[in-house]
């Protein structure tokens, strides 16, 4: 970056690191703008405060701890739907992709399609072994409640497209959610806890639902057929492929040039 100082006039900062990085781009003159994927925390919100960092949040929802900074903008994630195919015939069973722990919440996943019975996929890498332990492998039975363990892309898009629901009950403030984005462009509508990102993409009737605790989700299960899956993704097509979410980065930092 420092030899080749005069080729660029902006740093767009999409890694974890800032504050290496915002120092580095001071020392070098140079406009840098930082994108969030994780929640801005208080000692990052003082390093972006000193250095006045121009920063682009992925959800609305990352500004509300720390309100004046300077945001330029809130661009979403994107995703190509074209590697995300629809299908509007899906099987009878609800499906959770995500790391495995206490605030992705996979508990009150298994306990909302135990009363709604429907049967549950669950997948992703265990990341609190003890919450696995201790809360999940006990309900996991192979039939009800299946467990996939990490999954490759492929199988990922087959479990997507042929879920009848996808759930997101988490109980943190989720920066996103991109595992939403994915689901919706196979057709597949999602039931999640309005934390963070997700009140964000989902919206009441129309390519899902938010809910609040482990019965309003197993009754929107129950009702989940009366979302058009064709609504979820042309909702997806509009508001988060990589062609519209390009373009809204090109406008914001052509802004700063």
């Amino acid at each position: 970056m420092i030899e080749r100082k005069d080729d660029y006039q902006i740093i767009l900062n999409n890694l974890r690191g800032e504050t290496a990085l915002i120092p580095l781009a001071n020392l070098l003159g140079k406009k840098i703008v930082n994108v969030m994927h994780l929640n801005i925390f208080p000692e990052l919100a003082q390093i972006f405060k000193n250095y006045q960092t121009n920063i682009i949040t992925i959800s609305q929802a990352q500004e509300e701890n720390f309100p004046d900074l300077n945001y330029l903008s809130t661009i979403y994630n994107p995703i190509n739907p074209t590697l995300f195919p629809y299908n509007n015939k899906p099987k009878n069973y609800a499906l959770m992709i995500s790391t495995i722990g206490y605030h992705k919440n996979q508990k009150d996943t298994i306990l909302a399609c135990q009363k709604a019975e429907i049967p549950l996929i669950l997948a992703g890498k265990i990341r609190d072994i003890e919450y696995f332990e201790k809360e999940i492998k006990p309900l996991i039975n192979n039939t009800n409640v299946v467990y996939k363990g990490e999954l490759n892309f492929q199988e990922k898009i087959e479990l997507y497209r042929n879920a009848k629901v996808f759930l997101f009950p988490i109980k943190w403030q989720e920066p996103f959610g991109l595992v939403l984005i994915e689901a919706l462009s196979c057709g597949t509508p999602v039931i999640a806890y309005p934390h963070g990102g997700p009140k964000e993409i989902i919206e009441n009737n129309m390519n899902g639902y938010l809910v609040e605790n482990v019965e309003q989700m197993a009754d929107k299960i129950k009702i989940i057929d009366q979302i058009d899956r064709l609504s979820c993704r042309k909702d997806v097509e509009k508001r988060f492929s990589e062609t519209i979410i390009g373009k809204q980065y090109f406008e914001t930092i052509n802004s700063l040039i």
